[in-house]
């Protein structure tokens, strides 16, 4: 993959880790099994990454073809161009022992973990119950308690 930030655009921080995302930038997406390339052109409001184009390109030179894009998710090349342009904020280490409600580190590192998901077109819900290993239930709760203490988006 490859990526530039476009000139004269800026970092935006979101969430309570203070990751950061430049304003704009042009990603090409290129998967080893796939007979095209993909560009997208994204800008970041602080809120979520946009597309604003997208270009499909045949690697082999020929036109590209259904055939070539059957499959193909916009959000999964969304999500791989942004994660690749995420500049981490705060690093947080949590140890998530069973049993126990979580702590205000384990809250914010949550919350910035949905958030990043969020942002990058991903399912950030999904992404704490597998990252903590939670059923939805106590990601719910969690996800509440997050709401409580952090500015929070919603899921679209």
């Amino acid at each position: 993959m490859t990526s530039d930030v476009d000139q004269g655009a800026g970092y935006i921080s979101f969430g309570p880790l203070g990751d950061k995302l430049p304003s704009a930038f042009t990603a090409t997406v290129d998967y080893a099994e796939r007979p095209v390339t993909m560009t997208v052109h994204v800008t970041f409001d602080g809120r979520r990454a946009r597309v604003d184009k997208l270009i499909i390109e045949s690697k082999n030179g020929r036109e590209v073809t259904p055939r070539d894009v059957a499959g193909l998710q916009l959000g999964e090349v969304v999500r791989d161009a942004t994660r690749a342009r995420i500049t981490p904020g705060a690093g947080l280490a949590v140890d998530r022992r069973p049993d126990r409600r979580p702590t205000p580190d384990e809250l914010q590192l949550v919350a910035g973990v949905y958030w990043a998901h969020y942002v990058m077109w991903g399912d950030p819900r999904r992404a704490v119950m597998a990252i903590w290993d939670i059923p939805r239930a106590t990601a719910n709760r969690w996800l509440r308690r997050c709401r409580e203490l952090y500015d929070m988006p919603e899921v679209d």
